[in-house]
């Protein structure tokens, strides 16, 4: 009985969080057929099927994270906070990497009347690294069964995102297209943080690199590079 009320909350969960994430993904691309011009609607299209590409990144980082929160005597808490100190830092050099790259690959593709969407993902491309930390905090909600927690992390991301293309993309064009939705990714990430911190009843600091959180995940990296070149 137990375990079925766990299983159907988390269910229910999932749901109302699919719903929410969905009115925010397809909710803007409606609202930016109105707002913008064809040409501006086409380029967007275009860089944000190669940003939700990017976004996989984070979640490659995040599964085997999931791995060890499902482990039974694993202590979950204290490695959520441990990925939200480390996954979002151990992104930057990657995405900025992938950011420098795919306006190119775009162009090459796609054609030099399609550069502007190049330009329009580059500046998009530090949502993604907001976008780990909120996927950190949802694989923790996924395993202690708290998954409808996250609902308002979404809605709160999709509020702020459509209230920012009402004030800003008439007037700004692409460049508010990347501001609100780097914006709305904040917003998301810190709204998800809050929600963990809540649950958790952990310190802020516990969630904040610091230098020997740096010098972990140098270690890491050149073990693995070390791996690589055997």
């Amino acid at each position: 009985g137990a375990a079925l009320g766990s299983v159907l909350r988390a269910s229910q969960g999932a749901y109302w969080n699919g719903i929410v994430a969905n009115i925010f993904k397809h909710g803007e691309a409606l609202l930016l057929v109105v707002l913008l011009d064809l040409q501006s609607v086409g380029h967007y299209g275009v860089a944000l099927a190669f940003y939700q590409l990017l976004t996989e990144a984070p979640r490659a980082v995040v599964w085997p994270l999931v791995g060890r929160l499902t482990r039974g005597d694993a202590p979950t808490a204290e490695i959520t906070a441990s990925g939200l100190r480390l996954v979002p830092v151990a992104l930057v050099v990657p995405v900025l990497a992938m950011a420098a790259a795919v306006p190119s690959v775009i162009s090459v593709f796609y054609g030099e009347p399609f550069a502007p969407a190049g330009t329009l993902l580059a500046w998009m491309a530090p949502g993604v690294v907001f976008r780990s930390i909120h996927l950190v905090v949802y694989s923790y909600l996924v395993v202690v069964g708290r998954l409808e927690r996250i609902v308002i992390c979404v809605g709160g991301a999709a509020a702020a995102n459509l209230a920012l293309d009402l004030l800003i993309v008439p007037s700004w064009g692409l460049g508010g297209v990347a501001f609100s939705n780097v914006v709305s990714e904040a917003v998301l990430a810190v709204l998800s943080v809050v929600v963990f911190l809540r649950e958790t009843r952990l310190p802020a600091r516990r969630v904040l690199a610091g230098r020997a959180d740096l010098g972990d995940l140098w270690g890491h990296v050149t073990r693995v590079v070390g791996t690589w070149t055997r």
